[in-house]
């Protein structure tokens, strides 16, 4: 079964000739096993995943504790109205509306139908709102674009000694 192609080694196989492989399974694992008695030698196989060493096992449990020790401080289920981040427990603005996404890419589909592409605009109102898309500072509103700041560090960072 563990060979390239499996049972049929890349020919064709009847449904008679798998029926009769499998039927002959008991007794050769049968014949196998006392052979293994009768010379001392045993099969055994390596593990054959690497989830499995306990190597693996330890770190899967110390991730697991981690990630319960960040669920403890930044609790993503408290029962709340608010729009938040789980990750860092930002709270979105009132403006935020990234959970209306199919509603309000339908009523983008809505208002081009009909009119001709190259004459129709995409306006800031009628799209997703994310949640970090203003942050506030000292009572302003200041849009940020995520990506064209993490452009501008790259460029600090790369032109700095």
């Amino acid at each position: 079964m563990k060979t390239n192609d499996g049972l049929t080694r890349g020919r064709g196989m009847e449904e008679t000739q798998r029926l009769r492989w499998l039927l002959a399974m008991p007794a050769c694992a049968e014949v196998s096993e006392v052979m293994q008695e009768l010379t001392g030698k045993h099969f055994h196989t390596s593990e054959q995943h690497k989830e499995m060493t306990e190597a693996r096992r330890e770190q899967d449990r110390k991730d697991t504790e981690n990630v319960l020790a960040f669920f403890k401080d930044y609790d993503p289920f408290q029962e709340s109205n608010e729009l938040r981040n789980i990750a860092n427990g930002v709270t979105a603005p009132a403006s935020a509306n990234p959970h209306l996404l199919y509603e309000v890419g339908m009523n983008i589909v809505q208002k081009t139908e009909g009119s001709n592409a190259f004459d129709f605009s995409f306006r800031k109102k009628d799209q997703v709102q994310s949640l970090g898309a203003k942050l506030t500072i000292s009572d302003e509103k200041v849009p940020i674009d995520p990506q064209l700041l993490f452009q501008k560090l790259l460029v600090i960072a790369n032109n700095s000694d």
